[in-house]
């Protein structure tokens, strides 16, 4: 009886087969086009990704990397309304969802996927460029590279628009910046925290604009041993 079975669905599937009834294939839908900035000029090897409206799990949010001309093509595997959003942290563009960056000069496009649309044509505007903090982190005592560390960027006016929280390596680090007053802190094993820019001026916060690019040396203090 078992090997009848066996027999009569091996033959339901042949005959499905022969009829030329498929198999129903797994949605896709593709979202294609160009990073830009304002100006219209291409944004090179900009990191593109598809937020799904109302979703929290971004554990599975499709992403590609455009290539030299800003040109991408990124596949969806589920329907629904998508914002498109782009960043190029290199080049000055950050990543447009971050709350501590302001509202985006250009607001990012978004596509209604379904089945009926397989495919969606798209520009993302970019810009202006935020400015850039290149650092360098040496002890105080020695002015020796502090090789390994974590540093915190925090805008002043909303303690909740946190920036970025990272480790550093090689004694430096470079980070694109809102243009708002913010709060660096730096901090090593061995060290006390350093917060931020060093000088007598504005010892706690600092802002730098627009396209600015900004160099400071941050000066750890080890930790006395009793």
């Amino acid at each position: 009886m078992y090997a009848f079975g066996i027999s009569l669905g091996l033959t339901v599937m042949f005959c499905s087969t022969v009829l030329g009834e498929e198999p129903a294939l797994a949605f896709s839908a593709v979202v294609e086009g160009q990073v830009l900035n304002l100006e219209g000029s291409p944004i090179p090897e900009a990191d593109v990704v598809a937020i799904a409206v109302g979703d929290r799990d971004r554990s599975r949010t499709p992403h590609v990397r455009a290539n030299r001309e800003g040109q991408f093509s990124l596949r969806l595997n589920q329907p629904g309304r998508y914002v498109i959003l782009a960043s190029q942290e290199k080049e000055g563009y950050a990543k447009a969802f971050l709350p501590a960056y302001g509202v985006p000069a250009v607001p990012p496009p978004e596509v209604d996927v379904d089945e009926g649309h397989s495919r969606h044509s798209l520009v993302i505007r970019l810009g202006p460029k935020l400015g850039r903090l290149t650092a360098r982190v040496l002890d105080a005592e020695t002015h020796r590279s502090v090789e390994k560390g974590q540093v915190e960027l925090q805008v002043r006016s909303d303690h909740s628009a946190l920036v970025r929280q990272k480790p550093y390596s090689k004694g430096q680090f470079q980070l694109s910046l809102p243009p708002r007053l913010f709060n660096l802190r730096v901090s090593a094993e061995g060290y006390q925290d350093w917060s931020g820019n060093g000088s007598k001026e504005q010892p706690e916060f600092f802002v730098v604009e627009l396209g600015d690019h900004r160099e400071i040396t941050v000066l750890l203090q080890p930790v006395t041993s009793h």
